[in-house]
């Protein structure tokens, strides 16, 4: 036989070896697409082939864990926005109430909102025409926000006048910051130090998001040299990108782990380690606050600093949610799949995640050191809700010091006698 006849016969072999693999790999396809059919043309209740798809999505996510997701759409739009940490808006913070509808708390510096002269305390009564006593918070501000260039339209009234304003505002990116201070000044800007003892550090950290590390930069240099002790609170701080909490956590260590990630077989699959540069003198003491809605990257963090003794930590026990998810575009950046990948591990080498069924005496999460753990109740979850609102209106919109007399945050109290016991 000639030798081309027997490369042609190989090759052959070859291409239908992977078509036969392919087959059995994806036998299962002809089999939803088969139930997606027949869903589709005999179910009582009409549903598209997207929808359809959507729910298969979903579905199958669900299967790995908790943490996994397929966001579609709008969802996925809403997801890449909470971790780039900007949209498209006009630079307000709005509250809703049942009486008037919608009130701006303050619009941002230099945003559109400021722009077109909107005030802290301006009630907003329309969107586009539509009266906001009709809507939710939430639906108001989906249709505030939206594609940047286009414009909205507001109607709202001034504090203290009658009269109401119209204005048609351009859409502009609006960032969103992760870190922030115990309140903001008279220009808006927020101070990293405590109003009643400024020699104590103050900075707040709501997510871990792709601009967060250098916030947290500085607000550090806003500080050096100024504080002799630092509270970092991460309570209600859900985490965000792995890679953003090992670097700030590489801003207060200078040797040593970090954090371990460990893949279903139990294989080692990244370890980070610390370098030796620091943006915060080691020998400063720290607290850390965390509570039962810190969780992921705030773990990690917390956690770190606390097996490297480099932080006090106060509050309640963290969520204990130790698994690493990856983000995945799909569909021309349309969709976006989101699965667990690893789990991470402490510098210790104890474990964060809480697993189904896991008991309160089981090894998970991270917990308040000592002497400083005090679990709140909702009463007083709501008082320390309250205060931190009163602490972010301060000077953007009416006294509210009267206010803030009557209330208190009983965790942050704790840190800070802590801290000032240490200097005197």
């Amino acid at each position: 036989m000639p030798t081309r006849n027997i490369f042609i016969i190989a090759a052959c072999l070859i291409v239908s070896s992977v078509c036969y693999s392919e087959f059995h790999k994806n036998r299962y396809s002809d089999t939803i697409a088969e139930a997606m059919t027949i869903i589709e043309e005999q179910a009582l209740k009409k549903l598209s082939r997207r929808e359809l798809f959507r729910a298969a999505m979903k579905g199958m996510v669900a299967q790995i864990d908790e943490h996994s997701a397929f966001f579609d759409g709008k969802e996925s739009t809403q997801m890449q926005e909470s971790l780039d940490q900007e949209f498209g808006g006009i630079g307000i913070i709005v509250e809703g109430n049942t009486e008037t509808g919608l009130t701006v708390v303050t619009p941002l510096p230099n945003t559109p909102a400021a722009e077109a002269g909107m005030l802290p305390g301006d009630v907003i009564t329309a969107v586009n025409n539509n009266p906001t006593s009709e809507m939710t918070r939430n639906e108001a501000i989906s249709m505030i926000k939206g594609p940047v260039g286009q414009t909205v339209n507001l109607q709202f009234i001034h504090r203290g006048e009658s009269e109401i304003q119209t204005a048609d505002i351009q859409r502009a990116i609006v960032e969103e910051a992760s870190v922030e201070g115990d309140y903001r000044d008279e220009s808006l800007n927020w101070t990293f130090q405590l109003e009643e003892n400024p020699q104590i550090g103050y900075i707040r950290l709501s997510t871990f998001g792709k601009k967060s590390d250098a916030e947290m930069s500085e607000a550090l240099s806003a500080i050096n040299g100024k504080v002799s002790s630092l509270i970092l609170d991460l309570r209600d701080n859900p985490g965000g990108l792995l890679d953003i909490a090992t670097k700030l956590a590489d801003k207060f260590i200078d040797n040593g782990l970090i954090v371990e990630t460990r893949r279903r077989d139990g294989d080692v699959e990244l370890s980070v380690m610390a370098t030796d540069t620091l943006e915060f003198d080691k020998t400063i003491p720290m607290v850390v606050m965390i509570n039962g809605r810190s969780a992921s990257a705030s773990e990690i963090l917390s956690a770190c600093l606390k097996d490297h003794n480099r932080a006090t930590i106060c509050g309640a026990r963290s969520w204990g949610k130790g698994t690493v998810q990856n983000v995945i575009p799909m569909e021309n950046q349309k969709s976006t799949l989101k699965i667990t990948t690893a789990s991470y591990w402490r510098p210790s080498g104890k474990n964060i995640h809480r697993a189904e069924g896991a008991e309160e005496e089981d090894e998970w999460g991270v917990s308040p050191d000592a002497g400083f753990a005090l679990p709140l109740t909702t009463e007083q979850e709501i008082e320390v809700m309250r205060y931190r609102n009163l602490r972010d209106r301060k000077n953007i919109g009416g006294n509210v010091d009267a206010e803030l007399k009557n209330v208190d945050d009983p965790q942050l109290r704790i840190a800070i006698d802590y801290l000032e016991s240490l200097s005197k």
